[in-house]
């Protein structure tokens, strides 16, 4: 996996990816997420495609962390 620059806060301890909720959304590759407008109506970003790309940038996030 391409690793991504993150530009979130730090995250203080690893949580489960159930209990993220929208957080995880914070470490979604992805430019345009959730529904956005676009011309002639409304467009669904991501719809969860990424989740797991977000987590895993998120575990490499608190991994960084905890090498400190």
């Amino acid at each position: 996996m391409k690793k991504t620059e993150l530009t979130t806060e730090t995250p203080a301890c690893v949580l489960a990816k159930d209990d993220m909720g929208d957080d995880l959304c914070k470490y979604c590759p992805l430019e345009k997420k959730g529904v956005y407008g676009v011309d002639g109506g409304y467009m669904a970003g991501c719809e969860g495609s990424r989740c797991d790309d977000a987590y895993e940038n998120y575990l490499d996030e608190c991994a960084l962390v905890n090498d400190r």
